[in-house]
């Protein structure tokens, strides 16, 4: 969800990244305001 905040509005995360199994990728769901410019982060 931090990482989503630096997007976006945070919707929802993927279920399975409650899992610590899981491994280091996660789904993250962002409202994003299409009417601003997207930064990039590198």
């Amino acid at each position: 969800m931090k990482i989503g905040r630096r997007i976006g509005k945070p919707l929802r995360v993927d279920k399975a990244m409650e899992e610590p199994a899981r491994g280091e990728y996660a789904r993250v769901c962002v409202q994003v305001d299409l009417t601003r410019l997207l930064l990039f982060f590198v």
